[in-house]
């Protein structure tokens, strides 16, 4: 996923992301986990990629920003319908385009 913001917020953000699989209602949403795979950080718009970087006219980006990419997959265990305690299969990746904030 592209992703942009203070260095701040995006390490808020992937501290989410890791917090996922506690959740917050383990009744209703079951256990997920998250892989980061990698994490990709460039300053202004060094490191913009996609539509996101065409639609930011040059120079508009604060010096403060980060701009960059992280790969992940999201984990989830299947609901249980039985005895099967076998868990789902990896969900799909992240699409492009998300914007910290």
């Amino acid at each position: 996923m592209n992703i942009n913001g203070g260095y701040f917020e995006i390490q808020d953000f992937l501290v989410r992301l890791e917090n996922l699989v506690k959740g917050s209602d383990p009744a209703r949403v079951a256990p997920r986990s998250v892989l980061v795979q990698s994490v990709s950080l460039a300053t202004g718009s060094e490191g913009a990629t996609g539509d996101s970087a065409a639609a930011t006219p040059a120079g508009a980006a604060s010096p403060d920003e980060l701009q960059g990419n992280i790969v992940l997959t999201v984990f989830q265990l299947a609901q249980s319908s039985g005895t099967s305690s076998t868990p789902a299969a990896p969900a799909a990746t992240a699409g492009s385009g998300a914007q910290v904030r």
